[in-house]
């Protein structure tokens, strides 16, 4: 039985538990990642109106680039986020730790966008020069790239790579590649950033 048919039938052993009133803690699974905790309570939050229009309008700019011309503008999105399609090519890639031999491939989860990412579902190889190939969600012109290490403290992990560069295949078989970005430079910054942008 696959690991999802297998996932399905707990799903609905647990719909009928909960609909009989049988269902209990102790049939509910842990969670993949811990939730974070905050520190503080949460302050209450007032909204005038007026602050509602502008924060909407500010999102609509801060998701639009300055246009080009007048009659063009350019939309960003993340293209390489697991969440909208994107995928890691295993085939040419370097071997990871998550994607172990009898269990569950994780290697799509480099790909999620998010604020800390946990440690064990960091892409991590042995090898010298590593490789990590992603089909993107949907055909796009890059304008940048961004890398993070995991569990960032404001130093560079021991032996994380530190330098990157990002290349486009332009055929099936990645036979006809061109460099977007080159030699880029993860490195601890003033502003102390856990996610770096190139160029």
């Amino acid at each position: 039985m696959s690991n999802l048919e297998s996932r399905m039938t707990n799903l609905e052993k647990r719909v009928e538990l909960l609909s009989n009133g049988q269902f209990n803690r102790q049939n509910h699974q842990t969670p993949l990642e811990p939730l974070m905790e905050t520190r503080e309570p949460p302050k209450p939050v007032q909204i005038q109106p007026q602050s509602i229009q502008s924060i909407f309008d500010s999102g609509k700019r801060a998701q639009k680039l300055e246009p080009a011309s007048e009659s063009s503008s350019v939309s960003l999105f993340n293209a390489a986020n697991f969440l909208v399609g994107a995928s890691v090519d295993s085939s040419r890639s370097s071997s990871s730790n998550l994607s172990p031999f009898l269990t569950w491939d994780q290697t799509g989860l480099v790909l999620l966008d998010r604020p800390e990412p946990p440690v064990d579902k960091a892409y991590c190889t042995s090898e010298k020069n590593p490789v990590l190939t992603v089909n993107l969600a949907k055909y796009v012109k890059p304008i940048s790239v961004s890398y993070q290490h995991s569990k960032w403290y404001g130093i560079i992990p021991s032996g994380a790579p530190k330098r990157y560069s990002v290349w486009a295949c332009l055929d099936y078989y990645c036979e006809d590649m061109q460099p977007l970005v080159s030699n880029c430079e993860y490195k601890v910054t003033s502003d102390n950033q856990q996610e770096q942008m190139f160029p």
